[in-house]
């Protein structure tokens, strides 16, 4: 870790399958979270997570940009319709520990 900065091994779930990946997070807190898949399954992938403030709570968008290969192709991993389903559900877990 420096500053902003942090490098981490990470196991990302994604469905069925967990993929081991070198990660570089960046943050302007509390604003802007982003990541930076820099080695292992799915390198060159990057998720932006930006939380603005509401009167009445946080909105937190999310853009994601999957890099993927041969099996590791979206369609060849969930079929083509189970992946936007099990996204939704990492987000949501996201979610619920963001808010404990």
């Amino acid at each position: 870790m420096r500053g902003n900065v942090s490098v981490v091994e990470e196991h990302l779930i994604l469905g069925e399958l967990e993929l081991l990946i070198m990660a570089k997070h960046v943050s302007q807190k509390p604003f802007l979270h982003e990541i930076f898949v820099i080695g292992g399954d799915a390198k060159g992938s990057q998720f932006k997570q930006e939380f603005i403030e509401l009167e009445k709570g946080t909105k937190i968008l999310v853009d994601v940009d999957l890099k993927f290969k041969g099996k590791m192709m979206i369609s060849a991993m969930f079929g083509k319709n189970n992946f936007k389903e099990d996204y939704d559900k990492m987000l949501d877990n996201f979610i619920k520990i963001a808010e404990n």
